[in-house]
């Protein structure tokens, strides 16, 4: 027995310590004592890490399942359960060659510390991998889907299919190319000209150069609005997926898949136009205002003068709010803009490869 003040062995025969004298308390008092030992700042500290290093292999096994699916289902948060479990199964056997090492039992805070420690380095270490070989795995999808872009732009000719979604792919992408191109085609023959220098005084002298403004609005939002939905691309694609020759989960994951990947995107497509609506909204029913007050200001030097002040208030508010929605949207055109060339650099690509003068058939 140990000598609870000095920690030196009491030999055998011995009722207090030979060394220091001090008296062993007795069997209840040890018990006691032990159980207040147990809650000392050390091991309370090795509980409090212990919850903290779980904490993070939870965290750590639901990053891993983001990146491994890109989404939590059924199926990813399987994946994360079996990740937590099996850092656990490892810390236990880390728990069990720590043992053999130092040949003796550890307290339970000590044991739960090591356990959690190990798996959460495990953890790291997979998360690490993970991200790793998703990275590789996105390069190679990367590479090989642009060079899908580029038969369907017909600049390429079509490769033999790696797999059987290929050809699917290949057609969707090129009615995706062809829908651009008509989109191009229409904006381009639209007469724009009044909207240039939009709400400068210049575009206000003259009820007919307003009502021209008005026109060119209209036409260039319902060009856009022509376009801004996808759901004909995507019936020809479920379409196609169908009539492919392979098994029926695979397809319903590939498409499932495609659906998952168009969310983030359409929704700022979706808000794009959106704002492009009451951006459009706001410019016309300010013009519309000037054309019905048509005798109540005039234009000097450049300027625009409204007598009347309730009049030049209004106009005030709907011009202030017209140039914000305006910078709002441009700002957000720009932001999908930069995204849409990143995207496309990611895939070895840029915008100028599929301009509809290069656009042809799929060789």
């Amino acid at each position: 027995m140990k000598c609870a003040e000095c920690s030196k062995q009491i030999p055998d025969g011995f009722a207090d310590c030979p060394w220091c004298g001090a008296t062993p308390p007795s069997d209840s008092s040890a018990r006691v004592q032990g159980m207040f030992e147990s809650l000392t700042p050390k091991t309370v500290s090795l509980a409090i890490l212990s919850f903290g290093f779980l904490a993070m292999v939870l965290w750590l096994n639901y990053r891993k399942a983001l990146v491994w699916a890109g989404t939590i289902t059924a199926e990813s948060a399987g994946y994360m359960i079996g990740g937590v479990l099996f850092s656990l199964l490892i810390g236990y056997l880390g728990l069990y060659l720590t043992r053999k090492m130092r040949g003796e039992n550890l307290a339970p805070t000590s044991k739960a510390f090591v356990i959690m420690g190990v798996a959460l380095l495990f953890s790291i270490y997979g998360l690490a991998s993970e991200i790793y070989s998703s990275r590789i795995q996105n390069e190679d999808v990367n590479h090989h889907v642009g060079g899908l872009f580029k038969e369907a732009a017909g600049k390429d000719r079509a490769s033999t299919d790696e797999n059987w979604i290929d050809t699917a792919t290949r057609e969707t992408l090129h009615d995706v190319l062809i829908m651009n191109q008509q989109y191009v085609g229409e904006m381009s023959t639209l007469d724009r000209s009044a909207m240039q220098n939009l709400y400068s005084a210049d575009t206000y002298a003259g009820v007919a150069h307003m009502q021209k403004v008005v026109v060119q609005v209209k036409g260039s939002l319902a060009v856009d609005e022509k376009y801004a939905s996808i759901n004909p691309i995507l019936k020809n694609l479920e379409a196609r997926i169908s009539a492919a020759n392979a098994p029926e989960t695979e397809k319903q994951h590939y498409l499932k898949g495609v659906r998952l990947g168009l969310q983030q995107s359409l929704g700022r497509r979706t808000e794009l136009i959106h704002m492009e609506e009451e951006w459009a909204k706001s410019t016309i029913d300010l013009y519309q205002f000037l054309i019905a007050h048509t005798n109540d200001y005039s234009i000097q030097d450049k300027k625009l003068i409204i007598p009347d002040s309730r009049t030049r208030a209004e106009f005030s508010s709907l011009q202030t709010n017209a140039v914000s929605l305006r910078k709002e949207f441009l700002k957000m055109k720009k932001t999908m803009r930069e995204s849409r060339d990143e995207k496309l650099s990611q895939l070895g690509l840029s915008s100028s490869d599929f301009t509809p003068a290069q656009l042809g058939k799929i060789k």
